[in-house]
């Protein structure tokens, strides 16, 4: 169906609607009237089935009106799929279109490794070409997202130097690295706050190194392993 006939079949039916709400609106004043009048019975039920007329064509038109509207908008809408997410996504934050393409083509989630490309290029002083080289090697990009984010904002933000974005970009380093980034950020944000001495760096060297096995608490483990 070309655009002038949608145009030319939506018009008809909104001429249609047009009179049969007036019709109904006329039915409908004659049937209160009739009621604060004390009318028969007879004439409710004469109003009643005059009433039920108007609804069939609006109804049949609102569905055909759907079907013209929504049909084509549906159709644009269905061929796009993760994969157009993601580049899309990308080049907004300055990712070029050839790293666009061969990240997303070769992420396992698209759509989860853009979105973690946007949190982070969004809310941090990282680009997006450097976070996408993050991102795309981790196994939940999401969650590296919200810890870089997160650190960023609790940590870093409070301790803005020209050494900012060195520490920024160790965030990232070390949400990268760790195996729970939800987890790795807890930690970074808590010593931060609880440990006077603690810089960030520390903070988080101690919150990885934590992952790896907590040797401190446990020295003997270490004394077991073959050297």
């Amino acid at each position: 169906m070309t655009p002038r006939s949608l145009i030319f079949s939506a018009t008809l039916i909104t001429i249609q609607w047009f009179g049969d709400g007036v019709n109904f609106v006329l039915v409908l004043t004659r049937m209160l009237s009739s009621i604060g009048s004390n009318g028969s019975k007879h004439n409710l039920k004469k109003y009643f089935k005059q009433l039920r007329r108007p609804f069939a064509p609006i109804g049949c038109g609102l569905l055909m009106a759907s079907g013209m509207v929504f049909a084509p908008i549906a159709a644009v809408a269905g061929d796009w799929n993760q994969f157009d997410v993601c580049v899309s996504e990308l080049k907004r934050n300055g990712v070029s279109d050839d790293a666009a393409a061969s990240g997303c083509a070769q992420a396992i989630i698209p759509k989860e490794m853009s979105q973690c490309v946007n949190m982070i290029s969004r809310n941090t002083n990282i680009t997006g070409i450097v976070a996408l080289q993050s991102c795309f090697q981790v196994r939940r990009p999401v969650d590296l997202g919200n810890c870089v984010v997160d650190i960023d904002r609790g940590v870093v933000g409070r301790n803005r130097s020209p050494e900012g974005e060195d520490v920024t970009m160790a965030a990232l380093n070390s949400c990268r690295q760790s195996l729970l980034p939800g987890r790795h950020s807890e930690c970074v944000l808590a010593l931060s706050r609880e440990v006077s001495d603690f810089t960030p760096q520390k903070a988080m060297n101690t919150c990885l190194a934590a992952e790896d096995f907590p040797r401190d608490l446990f020295p003997a483990y270490s004394e077991t392993q073959p050297n």
